[in-house]
């Protein structure tokens, strides 16, 4: 029997009023893995890493940074200094768990692997998009929406990092995602069921420019304060070429690849509302036209369960 779009309409708000209360997002891990290539056992954790990044893709958003050889950085040393590394091979997961060397690579996967599931057992009410638009050249303004669940206890304050990575640099198999550049950091502090648009330009250079198929970004949002640990909430990373944020799936309003309650609950929160209004949110302005309406709504809809 055919119902109307107002029966279904009214179907999705009573369920919206039941939702799950531990809804969450799924977790995408950051890995950070502090290496030099003159580092006989960092073979063994970056060969390990890179098992990882192949077995479990899009679980993880990992990347190296490299320390005292020709390869580093003063980010990379100022990460390094963040998480008080003396030693390596040194792996920080989410910026709070780390494994300090490698014996072998089976090992150092099987390590790895432990604290992965760990985190991928521990939803996180922190939503991550990310997108790039072309600005000329090799010039890119890279936009990350950040999103705090509406089920979510308390509001967050968070560090937002957006980095330029290059894969299979310097060169060979151990050498994954390595750490290039590195956006102005930002701060951000959320309620539930709020979201933020982040923008930083980044210019793509040098070798990087020259083998752009092995350039990702990863972004990722952490707890504000130093020294480590501080927990990072969510990861994403995006490999070239850039799709344009909110090029995804409509009726995403928190960014988790899905098209849900929770995301129905954020849109009705912010229905009728209008850009410059106090609960006006642009995770849910599908169609870009600034107001939160039936439009949206039916876009939403027609993606629901998706």
């Amino acid at each position: 029997m055919k119902r109307s779009g107002l029966c279904l309409c009214a179907t999705l708000v009573l369920w919206a009023g039941i939702a799950n209360p531990l809804w969450a997002a799924d977790r995408v891990v950051l890995v950070e893995e502090f290496t030099a290539t003159w580092c006989g056992p960092c073979e063994y954790a970056g060969r390990a890493m890179s098992q990882l990044l192949d077995d479990y893709p899009g679980r993880l958003a990992a990347f190296q940074i490299h320390v005292s050889d020709a390869y580093a950085t003063s980010w990379g040393d100022q990460r390094a200094s963040f998480y008080n590394v003396t030693g390596i091979p040194d792996t920080w997961f989410d910026g709070r768990f780390e494994a300090l060397g490698a014996s072998s690579t089976q090992s150092a996967y099987n390590q790895y692997l432990a604290i992965l599931q760990m985190r991928w057992n521990n939803p996180t009410p922190v939503t991550l998009e990310i997108g790039g638009t072309s600005l000329g050249g090799n010039t890119y303004e890279i936009a990350v929406r950040v999103g705090l669940e509406a089920t979510a206890s308390a509001g967050k304050d968070m560090t937002v990092q957006i980095v330029q990575v290059l894969d299979y640099y310097p060169s060979g198999a151990r050498h994954r995602d390595a750490f290039i550049q590195a956006a102005a950091p930002a701060s951000l502090h959320l309620e539930p069921g709020e979201s933020a648009v982040i923008t930083r330009n980044l210019s793509i250079t040098g070798v990087s420019a020259q083998r752009l198929d092995d350039v990702k970004i990863i972004a990722f949002a952490q707890k504000p304060g130093s020294p480590a640990p501080r927990i990072v909430y969510q990861a994403i990373e995006m490999a070239y070429p850039f799709p344009p944020l909110g090029s995804g799936l409509d009726g995403d309003v928190d960014g988790d690849g899905d098209v849900d309650l929770t995301d129905l609950s954020l849109l009705l929160s912010a229905f009728g509302s209008c850009a410059g209004d106090a609960i006006f949110n642009p995770g849910a302005d599908f169609n870009g036209d600034d107001c939160v309406d039936l439009a949206d709504l039916s876009l939403l809809l027609s993606n629901f369960g998706g």
